[in-house]
């Protein structure tokens, strides 16, 4: 005789849970702690060099001055620009800003070809930082920050090293199209990774650094007098070391 099945088993709840937001789950391992100030720390410094590239833009293509005659004496020498007849006699005052402008004589009648430059390099920027922004949508912001911030690293090392214009334009505009995709990738990965106050500490904090980074620039660039140095002693040898910092941040939740 065979024992019978007892007719009814233990139930098994078989309702699904639902899952806890990123929110809670940042609340339950810790939102403010080391590592977000860590990433803070290397995002702070790596956003100080996006704004030397983008914001030194116009002391990288900075007019020359020049020598005039003196209207009121013409046996006196003056020191004038573009807009105050230095185009007259095209005398450059030899401590002039060794600027990409001074460089390759980009004043006067070829003052246009700098709008142009202008113009191709935020272009640059708008097209492929929609390009970037689909790319950490879809393959994850953490390779996205790489691939952006590597852009802007090499381009600005490369832009220096060339002797031709249109070179220079086309590896500063990619320079500019990282960093600027760079800078928007790191907002959304710190607000990511962290909890709401904390984030709004740290994206103020950047936008700070930002701030005082462009504050930087004109003092620097007095000193510094020639662009090809200025680029590859502060903003590219310094971007490529930086680049190892990458190993600490790690991918977002989301």
């Amino acid at each position: 005789m065979t024992k019978e099945e007892p007719s009814s088993q233990l139930s098994i709840n078989t309702k699904s849970r639902p899952l806890p937001s990123v929110e809670a789950q940042l609340e339950e391992v810790g939102g403010e702690h080391k590592y977000q100030l860590k990433v803070f720390v290397i995002f702070a410094i790596q956003w100080i060099l996006a704004a030397f590239v983008i914001m030194g833009q116009p002391y990288l293509f900075m007019s020359p001055r020049f020598e005039c005659q003196d209207p009121r004496d013409p046996s006196r020498v003056i020191e004038c620009t573009e807009l105050e007849q230095g185009c007259k006699k095209k005398i450059v005052k030899p401590n002039s800003q060794h600027s990409v402008v001074f460089e390759f004589g980009l004043y006067c009648e070829n003052s246009n070809l700098v709008y142009i430059a202008s113009c191709i390099t935020f272009t640059m920027a708008a097209v492929l930082s929609l390009l970037f922004a689909q790319f950490a949508e879809y393959r994850g912001r953490k390779l996205a920050l790489l691939c952006a911030y590597m852009l802007g690293a090499v381009s600005i090392f490369l832009a220096p090293l060339m002797s031709n214009y249109w070179y220079v334009v086309l590896f500063y505009g990619l320079a500019v199209s990282g960093f600027w995709s760079y800078t928007t990738i790191t907002i959304v990965l710190l607000a990511e990774t962290s909890s709401l106050k904390y984030m709004q500490y740290t994206t103020t904090g950047l936008m700070i650094i930002w701030a005082s980074s462009e504050a930087l620039v004109p003092p620097l660039s007095y000193l510094f007098r020639n662009w090809r140095t200025f680029s590859i002693i502060f903003i590219a040898l310094p971007a490529i070391i930086n680049f190892g910092f990458f190993y600490h941040v790690y991918e977002s939740p989301r």
